[in-house]
């Protein structure tokens, strides 16, 4: 009897189970599909799809056929009247048809060493589309052209085809070993560059910096810790003069630049490694040495710095910049919102007709500088209202944790400028002058780093005298 229960106990259950899930199909009918078929009409293969009823057929992979030019999809076959745009609703079972062109020419892409780019067929009088850009081990890809000796003829994409053409890559080399690779770089701004020996531009009487207002430097430059000699620019009324003219968003590191014997002659923003940096710009592990003259703005290392960094460089330039609004620094002449100069030192004599500052002649708001040593002989604003200062020659930005020499000579009014922590020929070649914790009014050390890496950029030398950056 107790058996008899159990089983229709179980046989209720069941019943309940079944009626609940015939419930759930009745309230959930399945959803029409129709099935799309792709006829390529003799070109490549192309899966079917099964599409929901009216939801979107996404573009299938476009077909290949040799010797022909794939013209779109249709729903006709043989007169290709109806053309089909993706994504495209699918409202009931469907055949779509490939159309081919046969008056058609092949674009050949010859990558000149580089990796291999694969042909075009294009209906004539239609455009080809850009293809992916090659790669060729220790070049940069400089675009495709029509003409291959010389390269001419630079092709835009996409690019009307109207007979059988083959392009051709040109290519920048990467790794910088004669003053004519360094000179190509300005064709390619945006390269990641290599110094690979010294060089000298004694065969350049007068420099064409790399990079300007209109086409700036975005790319890397590494001077793998060699020099770039007998540096020559007569443009006194030409912006941007240095070895490079302007940096935007670029980088230059590990480069020593030489100012040959006539100098840098230039007018706004002149500096020995760039006229200006702006745009995040990076500067590192640099430096400079020789005379620039200026009727602007002038820095030993560049003469304007918008919005960017200069870190761990010297300069040992003289500069002398003439007008009467001009800003000097040794560093560099301008410092503009958001830009830092950290771990520099100058010693050469600075002069401008307005601002001059050992390390900077004019600071604003939201820039940095810190632990850089201003050990300069001179620094001097000449003009009838002029301002100068050991470190700044005005200051609005954060100034803090620099050293300057106590017998430099300074000519200009002090108030508006930094001065740093004055400190004696001696001390400024104790190592414990700039190494203890900071304390109050900048006694002790300055909490300066020495060791061998960029955390760490100071050291002394064995033999004595000021400290110098670790790279030296």
């Amino acid at each position: 009897m107790k058996k008899r229960r159990l089983i229709l106990t179980a046989a209720i259950a069941l019943m309940t189970v079944l009626t609940a899930v015939l419930a759930g199909c009745e309230s959930e009918p399945l959803s029409e599909s129709f099935a799309v078929i792709f006829n390529s009409n003799g070109g490549s293969a192309i899966e079917s799809q099964m599409v929901v009823k009216g939801t979107k057929l996404t573009e299938p992979a476009t077909p290949a056929r040799v010797g022909y030019a794939f013209g779109g999809w249709f729903t006709d076959d043989g007169t290709f009247e109806n053309r089909i745009t993706f994504p495209y609703t699918v409202t009931s079972y469907i055949n779509l048809y490939a159309k081919w062109a046969t008056d058609v020419c092949i674009v050949t892409f010859d990558s000149n060493g580089g990796s291999e780019i694969a042909p075009q067929t294009v209906a004539r009088g239609k455009m080809a589309t850009e293809p992916a850009v090659p790669t060729k081990e220790g070049y940069t890809f400089g675009g495709w052209f029509t003409g291959n000796d010389p390269l001419d003829g630079v092709v835009t994409f996409p690019y009307t085809v109207t007979a059988d053409v083959t392009l051709y890559v040109r290519w920048y080399v990467n790794e910088i070993r004669t003053a004519a690779d360094l000179e190509a770089i300005r064709n390619c701004l945006s390269g990641s560059y290599t110094l690979m020996s010294n060089i000298s531009l004694t065969e350049y009487s007068n420099w064409q910096p790399i990079g300007t207002e209109a086409a700036p430097f975005t790319g890397k430059f590494d001077g793998n810790g060699h020099r770039i000699t007998d540096l020559t620019i007569n443009k006194p009324k030409d912006g941007n003069a240095g070895l490079f003219g302007l940096i935007k968003s670029g980088c230059v590191s590990d480069l020593e630049v030489e100012i040959g014997i006539g100098g840098i002659n230039g007018g706004s923003w002149s500096g020995g490694i760039a006229g200006a940096a702006v745009g995040n710009g990076i500067i590192a592990n640099c430096c400079s040495t020789g005379n620039i003259s200026s009727t602007g703005i002038s820095g030993g290392i560049v003469g304007s710095l918008g919005n960017s960094m200069i870190t761990d460089c010297y300069s040992t330039v003289n500069i002398i910049a003439s007008s009467s609004y001009s800003h000097s620094g040794g560093i560099a002449g301008y410092v503009d919102n958001g830009s830092t100069i950290a771990n520099c030192y100058t010693t050469g004599n600075i002069t401008s007709g307005y601002e001059s500052g050992g390390i900077a002649g004019h600071v604003v708001y939201g820039t940095t500088i810190t632990n850089c040593a201003a050990i300069n002989s001179v620094v001097s604003a000449t003009g009838s209202s002029t301002y100068a200062g050991r470190i700044t020659g005005s200051n609005s930005g954060t100034v803090s944790n620099n050293v300057a020499l106590n017998t430099m000579s300074i000519t200009g009014n002090t108030s508006y400028g930094s001065n740093g922590v004055d400190k004696t020929i001696g001390e400024l070649q104790i190592q414990t002058t700039y190494s203890d914790t900071p304390v109050g009014d900048g006694e002790g050390g300055l909490g300066w780093k020495f060791g061998n890496d960029d955390d760490n950029p100071w050291k002394m030398l064995v033999g004595g005298g000021y400290p110098v950056l670790y790279w030296q």
